[in-house]
């Protein structure tokens, strides 16, 4: 495997990673309002879409994307990309969240609705759920601590990250 491959798996499950927590914390909501504006709501389809399109419908976004960019960047750029993100402390530990909320969720959610759906779809639900909890832990985590970076700190860093400074 060249470093270029690597790198490009780097930024490829990055990109999809990301778009799996996106998704976790969109679809939920989407699908409450959903729910309420057809005045049904049933716990078995609300779960199993949430863990579709969480995993299936963010993964696939998030891969696309991390492949199109690896796909249009120069080889000196993807290694300087991937090592950002490998050295990037604040990104492991939200992914970190993540798996940690998933397994959570999912434990908790199959515990809690055991009699009220099939299993699958309360483990994948409940995983998804998990997900949106352990991003929303690292953020409010980082807001506490005061290292939360706020929307201008965030737009500063793409501007230089799109200037090519690190």
């Amino acid at each position: 495997m060249s470093k270029s491959t690597a790198d490009s798996e780097v930024l490829i499950k990055h990109t999809g990673i990301k778009m799996i927590q996106a998704f976790s914390l969109a679809t939920p909501p989407i699908l409450i309002a959903t729910s309420l504006y057809r005045r049904s709501f049933r716990l078995s389809p609300f779960l199993r879409n949430t863990a579709l399109s969480t995993f299936i419908g963010g993964g696939a976004v998030g891969v696309g994307m991390g492949w199109a960019k690896a796909a249009t960047t120069d080889a000196a750029g993807l290694e300087d990309r991937a090592y950002r993100l490998k050295m990037n402390v604040g990104q492991r530990r939200v992914d970190d969240y993540s798996v940690i909320g998933a397994v959570l969720g999912a434990i908790v959610t199959a515990t809690i609705f055991l009699k009220r759906a099939p299993i699958p779809y309360l483990i994948a639900g409940g995983a998804a759920f998990g997900v949106a909890g352990g991003v929303i832990t690292h953020v409010v985590k980082n807001y506490k601590d005061g290292t939360a970076q706020g929307v201008a700190g965030m737009v500063e860093e793409a501007k230089s990250i799109a200037k090519g400074e690190s």
